[in-house]
């Protein structure tokens, strides 16, 4: 029996009609949920971070650079001169960001720890690395940066991140890198005279 026409009409009007509202309640949804700015997002990553809005009237320091999770907190880093709300070197001066810090943001004392929070990615172990005889790099390395590691003209590991530095209390000198190695990186780096190896810095 062949559908009456009327009837097929009346079906199809409805599916339009449904596929309308859906449409509709959709870009409702979307206008009343925005995606968050990925500054603020990126500023606010992990516990008790805060966004660089909300920490515009907290005492701290402007930070000169980005600072990513663990970055030893060094002399080049923030402009102490400009200092807001009384804050003191003392505060963040030699500590480890807890947050991850934007160039111009706020540095503050709430968010640095005195002990580095380490925890090796998927499939790397963490291994001290001591960085006595590189004094011309280890001013320069510091969480995030990734090292290319040389024994001579032999390669001992490539592509190996720092998670942290490690330094005697109180001192931003004499420090080791705490790296990320893959399992069998770490007998090439036992054998190695850290002294005179060479470090390629691939990522500042």
């Amino acid at each position: 029996m062949t559908p009456l026409p009327g009837l097929r009409g009346v079906f199809w009007a409805v599916v339009i009609a449904g596929w309308a509202a859906a449409l509709t309640a959709g870009a409702v949804w979307i206008h009343r949920h925005p995606r968050p700015d990925a500054t603020e997002s990126a500023s606010a990553t992990g516990a008790g971070c805060r966004n660089a809005a909300a920490k515009r009237q907290l005492p701290g320091f402007t930070a000169k650079r980005a600072m990513v999770l663990n970055h030893l907190i060094r002399q080049q880093d923030a402009d102490w001169a400009g200092a807001s709300g009384g804050a003191q070197q003392s505060d963040v001066l030699g500590k480890y960001t807890r947050c991850p810090i934007e160039a111009g943001q706020r540095l503050i004392q709430e968010e640095t720890e005195v002990k580095p929070t380490i925890k090796a990615p998927a499939g790397r172990v963490s291994h001290p690395f001591s960085l006595d005889g590189h004094s011309g790099t280890a001013g320069a390395i510091n969480a995030g940066t990734v090292l290319d590691i040389f024994d001579g003209t032999r390669v001992v590991a490539r592509g190996v991140p720092v998670l942290a530095l490690e330094c005697p209390s109180g001192s931003t000198d004499a420090c080791k890198a705490l790296l990320a190695l893959a399992a069998d990186d770490v007998p090439r780096l036992h054998v190695a005279d850290p002294k005179t190896v060479t470090l390629v810095m691939t990522k500042p």
